[in-house]
């Protein structure tokens, strides 16, 4: 079939307007649209605003918690104090927890990776609140109101006073356990058919039955506290655990909510445990009952960071060092270690995330410290600190600007500049003065100086291709024996590129790269 010039325009007219067309009406549906869910959301959220009102609090806030508000698409941080209202969703993310106060003292504790919503009272009037579980793990505890706990296809109704946890287990199964108090269970697909639960029964429910009772026995007994912790900054973690009575295998639900079990030999009564991140619950079974469980949170330890002193700084005896660092996530006190080569040990504690003191030890001491969260559990550092304490302390070296040369090469390079005499003779420093016992050079203000700054960029292709050198050179101490040269690219000197001791007053280094570096 032939198309000739002038056809081809009509086809390609009637292409762009039926195109033109088809966006018109696309957008004005898009309008209409969103004309529709806005005036819905903000009608809704009118009609809710108006007579939503205030029924709880986050009173314990740990990591990352969020909430989201009813017609809102947005999950927003939740801080400790955050108000709750009905339909509001909370959710904690993975090595997070918290804790809700709703009115009346019901306390809800929830763990990682759990999602509820709090849904309103149907009656004003009502005698209990009711919460509508998705996943993870929540503990309820409840004072003189009634709480529902209700799931998919399961209702559980805590009476006042009781204690209840409902947790999510592999394979979209349930497991209710009552520490105290009573329920009664009610399954969506059996409305009149409604089971009461007393002290001391843990329930594993399937969809529409229960696939297991069991009774928790006072003679089994894991000799932990309730919540356990342990921060590390590496995974898998060993970990002793300790019991008392006959079970026969100890029980783990993991993190993904899979289930191991451990064989437990006659007489046996401690095993150790490999665990990864997250948390863990532990229990012991035999043929008859089982323990109450244990909550087994593996979480890897914050990064602390050292501000004061600088690595390596010098002191002498009896000086007042201060100690500070940036705060640690959790933690409500601190202690701070400082061990020297002969083992000896002080130790100081503060609730606050610095520290003067006078130090005891004395020598090459490395520093450390230690955090304290909320129940006691230690938060471990992840690196020592060096510094000196000395009986005594020599004048700082006076520091020359460094030369660069090249070594011989098709172009000529300038000699190596002759050492500068030493300044006129000055007596050991007996006492200590900020400027005059550090490595590194201070202003008056006390703030380090950058004394190396090495811009590379030479004009010679020839000369690129030669090794380079820079020579560093200082006036001679008085009563020095040798000297250590430290180069860094951080000004911290965290981790110096170049540590070497030398017997001499000159210095010369090469294998370097083209940035700033401090020594």
């Amino acid at each position: 079939m032939r198309i000739n010039r002038k056809d081809n325009e009509v086809l390609r007219l009637m292409d762009k307007k039926l195109i033109t067309g088809a966006l018109a009406l696309l957008i004005i549906q898009i309008a209409l649209l969103a004309f529709d869910v806005n005036f819905d959301l903000a009608g809704h959220d009118s009609r809710e605003k108006s007579h939503a009102k205030d029924i709880g609090v986050v009173t314990i806030k740990k990591q990352n918690v969020k909430k989201r508000s009813q017609g809102s698409v947005v999950w927003e941080d939740s801080e400790r104090g955050s108000r709750l209202k009905s339909n509001d969703s909370i959710l904690t993310l993975e090595n997070s927890s918290a804790q809700i106060e709703l009115s009346n003292d019901i306390k809800i504790d929830l763990q990682e990776n759990t999602l509820i919503v709090l849904e309103p009272q149907k009656d004003q009037n009502t005698d209990s609140f009711r919460i509508r579980f998705s996943r993870g793990h929540v503990r309820s505890q409840t004072s003189n109101q009634k709480l529902e706990l209700k799931s998919e296809t399961w209702d559980i109704a805590a009476a006042p006073g009781s204690t209840i946890s409902l947790k999510g287990l592999e394979g979209d199964r349930l497991e209710v356990e009552i520490s105290s108090g009573s329920a009664q269970l009610k399954n969506s697909e059996h409305p009149n058919s409604i089971q009461q639960i007393s002290t001391g029964s843990r329930l594993t429910l399937a969809d529409s039955n229960i696939e297991k009772t069991e009774k928790i026995s006072e003679s089994l007994n894991l000799l932990m506290k309730p919540e356990m912790r342990v921060y590390t900054h590496s995974f898998p973690v060993q970990h002793f655990v300790h019991w008392e009575g006959s079970a026969q295998r100890l029980r783990i639900v993991h993190p993904d909510q899979k289930i191991q079990y451990i064989s437990v030999n006659k007489n046996e009564n401690s095993k150790v445990l490999t665990l990864h991140e997250g948390t863990h619950y532990l229990s012991l079974e035999n043929e008859n009952s089982v323990s109450k469980e244990i909550t087994f949170r593996i979480l890897e330890a914050p990064k602390i960071r050292y501000t004061s002193p600088l690595p390596r700084d010098r002191y002498l005896k009896g000086d007042r060092i201060l100690f500070s660092w940036l705060p640690i996530e959790n933690s409500i006190q601190y202690e701070l270690e400082l061990t020297n080569q002969a083992t000896e040990r002080d130790v100081l504690i503060s609730k606050k995330t610095l520290i003067q003191s006078d130090v005891q030890v004395e020598g090459s001491i490395q520093m450390r410290v230690f955090g304290e969260d909320d129940l006691g559990f230690r938060i471990p550092p992840h690196y020592s600190q060096a510094l000196f304490i000395l009986q005594e302390a020599l004048s700082p070296p006076q520091l020359h600007n460094p030369e660069i040369r090249s070594p011989a090469s098709p172009v000529s390079s300038p000699p190596l500049p002759p050492l500068l005499p030493p300044p006129p003779d000055r007596p050991v420093k007996k006492e200590h003065r900020d400027n005059e016992v550090r490595l590194i050079p201070r202003s008056p203000g006390g703030l380090p100086l950058a004394l190396l700054r090495l811009f590379f960029n030479f004009a010679h292709a020839a000369e690129t291709t030669s090794q380079k050198h820079v020579t560093l050179s200082w006036y001679a101490v008085p009563g020095a024996d040798f000297y250590n040269v430290e180069i860094s690219s951080d000004p911290g000197f965290l981790q110096p590129e170049v540590t070497e001791k030398v017997d001499k007053e000159i210095f010369m280094w090469s294998n370097f790269s083209n940035k700033i570096y401090y020594w």
